[in-house]
Parts: structure tokens; C-alpha cells; sequence
């Protein structure tokens, strides 16, 4: 789970669950009935929660107002702290406040604190609570110059765990974006348009896995339909993101 180049959100708003204690004919119980406890979080919630969160994470604000996106984003960071399970409340505590931390700063679109150690510790555990816990499709991916090993054709929609390891000897990442519904190029053709093509496509997620760091892994709710697989970091020679030197795949959910 990692914030990356934009202001963040972290979920989607999903409500904490409240139950009435339940009430009985008798006089002692007709006293509990007005009392409300809060329910344990719920883990599917929580999971479908993240996923969402991830495939926000890395994307602008766009056309709103940076006071508004901070409005939002503090609703959502909030609900994503209520739905954390005890296991990883502590690590999501510490992405949450990292985040808070960073919009409220002189530099809110700044990423560089996704790269501190408190940081990348409590994602790692969070990735980690998830790939055991989270009821996904998982999907494992490796990437070198300048190609993916492990990239389906086809999936299942739903929550799917992409987890990219990096075999090469450069930075790459494993970003997935959807195709939108009324185009019919393919993820190649889009990719010879270069910059121009990226109107094309809407954010779904990212990993990104340095070279001889550990693997990363980004959880996405798929929706039926195309997407392509790219990895945008740019060659540390040319400057060409690697999508542009033939690291891409075109992925069909069903």
C-alpha cells in the first residue's frame, strides 16, 4: 500500500458499523436496549476498503480544490482507521498520520515520506496482513528490462493482489490501468501514442519495486473489462518510460 506522487487519499468512505445491543421483555433488558456498542471491523470491508485506497493513492487531485480533496481525503483516512483490524491498526495508524502529516505540510504533493523507514515498515506489514488474510486473486509478476514474467491474459473481476518482484538492475514498477470503455485500440497501439494516449486509460493501481529491494504489492478491485500493465519509470539512460521500450501487457477480466 504506498502513497505515491499526489496528494493521497486512503479509502473509500465506508461507515462504521454500529448494532443495537438487543432488547428483552423484562425490565433489566428493556434498560440495555438503548445502549449502542461498535461492532469488531469488519475484514472485508477493510479489504475492499484498502484496495480502493490503493487505487486512489497515486493519482492528482485533478479539478478539485486542494481544500476540498483535504476534506475528503480526511473523511476517508478516518473511516480507513475505524476499519482497521487489531492486527495492523498500529501500521495503519502510522500511514495514516504519515499522510495527515504530509498534506497538512509546505510540500503536499511531495512523496519522498513513502520512502522513510517508519513508512515503508508499516506498508510492508499491511501488504503482508493482507496477501494472509484477504479473500483475492493473487498474482505474481516479476519484471527486468524490459519485460513482465507472470501477467495473465485473462482474470476474474474482484479483488485481485498484484505482487511485483524485481529480477533486473533497474527500478521498475507495475502500474495498472484500466482501457476505457469506448476505445478500441489495444494497450500497444495506446502505447505508440505516447503521452497522447493516456486520456485513454483510468488509474487502478501501482507497485513499484527498486532494484534489489524487496517486492511490493498493490491490491485493485478489477472491473470487468481491458487493461494494460505497464511499468512508466523512466530509463535512467534515455529518459523513455519503459512502457516505451516494450514493457507492457494487455489483460482482459472478465
Amino acid at each position: 500500500m504506498r502513497v505515491r506522487t499526489f496528494r493521497s487519499l486512503l479509502v473509500v468512505a465506508i461507515a462504521a458499523l454500529l448494532a443495537a445491543a438487543c432488547g428483552s421483555d423484562d425490565d433489566d433488558a428493556a434498560d440495555s436496549s438503548n445502549t449502542t456498542v461498535a461492532e469488531a471491523p469488519d475484514l472485508t470491508s477493510f479489504c475492499e476498503a484498502a484496495a480502493s485506497a490503493q487505487s486512489l493513492a497515486s493519482g492528482p487531485v485533478g479539478d478539485e480544490l486542494p481544500e476540498v480533496f483535504d476534506d475528503r481525503a480526511e473523511s476517508v483516512m478516518q473511516t480507513l482507521e475505524d476499519e482497521a483490524p487489531d492486527e495492523v491498526r498500529d501500521s495503519i495508524g502510522t500511514i495514516v498520520s504519515m499522510v495527515r502529516a504530509n498534506i497538512a505540510g509546505a510540500k503536499p504533493t511531495d512523496p519522498s515520506f513513502t520512502r522513510e523507514p517508519e513508512f515503508v515498515a508499516a506498508d510492508h506489514e499491511a501488504d503482508a496482513f493482507m496477501l494472509d488474510n484477504c479473500d483475492a486473486n493473487g498474482v505474481e509478476v516479476s519484471g527486468q528490462e524490459h519485460f513482465f514474467e507472470g501477467v495473465p491474459q485473462t482474470l476474474p473481476s474482484g479483488l485481485t493482489s498484484f505482487t511485483l518482484t524485481n529480477n533486473g538492475h533497474h527500478d521498475h514498477d507495475l502500474t495498472v490501468l484500466r482501457v476505457n470503455d469506448d476505445v478500441d485500440l489495444t494497450v500497444a497501439e495506446l502505447v505508440q501514442l505516447g503521452r497522447g494516449g493516456g486520456a485513454n486509460f483510468t488509474f487502478a493501481g501501482q507497485a513499484s519495486a527498486p532494484a534489489g529491494g524487496e517486492p511490493d504489492t498493490v491490491f485493485v478491485n478489477l472491473e470487468p473489462g481491458r487493461y494494460g500493465v505497464l511499468c512508466l519509470v523512466p530509463d535512467e539512460d534515455t529518459g523513455i518510460p519503459h512502457v516505451g521500450l516494450g514493457m507492457f501487457n494487455e489483460l482482459v477480466v472478465n
